[in-house]
Formats: C-alpha cells, structure tokens, sequence
C-alpha cells in the first residue's frame, strides 16, 4: 500500500479510542480483580519468593488494567517497570535462566510483532498493539521461558 509522498509510521499514529468507546465504568471493576488475584496466591500457595513478587506485580497490574480499560492504550512505562521486576526476578533466579528468558521474549515479541505488522499492511485494522507486544514481553521476563510456551 502506497501513502503518497509522505509515508506514515503506523507507531506514530495516535491509537487512542475516540471518547465514546471509552469506558467508565471498567476501571471501577479492576477493584473486582484485586481480591480474585490475592485469593488465588493464597489457594495455590507457593513460596515466599513467589509471594513477594506477586505483591510487588500487583500495583503495576492495575495500572496496566485501568490504563487499557480506560483508554484502550497500555502505558509503556508500565511495560518498562514489569519487564525491570522480571529481569531483577531472573537475576535472582540465575544469570542462565535470564539470559535463555530474555531469548525467548525477543523471539516471540519479533514474532508477534510481525504478525501484527502484516495484519495491518494487509487489512488496515490495528489486530495487536505494540503495547500489547511490548506486554506480553514483559510478562515472559516475569513468569520465565518454560511458562511462556
């Protein structure tokens, strides 16, 4: 597809919803989450470790949660502080572990990201995001490669 003389990045256009496809009352019912996520940690049990990184995920969950439900956009600092609590995780899990993560992530991240790219060459319709992308990247730094297959 040709643009004419002046060629538009797709990352540059705004992907913001227009105001009436905004929701106002997904936001409130992230509060929903919170008690479903703790109760869950408690049920399934874990280590202190687990535990610890749990808590620490949660305020950046309901960021990222708010964030998409208000304005369908995923902030990239949000993406930024999951993918750094990942890649602190891993260093405390092994310098092999993280290094075979972050391999992982760059493949599939490259991977969706060109899937993405060729929907929307193809179709004009925004199919992924790249926050959603970049996301997905942060959580495979989080969970580690063996959970992101």
């Amino acid at each position: 597809m040709r643009l004419g003389a002046k060629t538009v990045l797709r990352s540059a256009v705004s992907h913001s919803p227009p105001p009436e496809r905004r929701s106002r009352t997904g936001p409130r019912m992230v509060i929903l989450f919170v008690p479903g996520y703790l109760g869950a940690l408690l049920f399934l049990g874990g280590g202190t470790e687990i535990l610890a990184m749990a808590i620490a995920l949660l305020p950046f969950l309901i960021w990222v949660s708010v964030a998409d439900l208000k304005d369908q956009t995923i902030p990239d600092t949000a993406s930024f502080c999951l993918a750094g609590l990942g890649v602190i995780y891993g260093l405390w899990a092994g310098p092999l572990e993280l290094s075979l993560t972050v391999a992982v992530a760059i493949a599939i991240v490259s991977g969706l990201s060109l899937i993405g790219e060729i929907i929307w060459r193809r179709t004009e319709i925004d199919a992924l995001g790249l926050g959603d992308v970049k996301l997905i990247g942060a959580g495979i730094l989080v969970v580690g490669s063996e959970a992101a297959w």
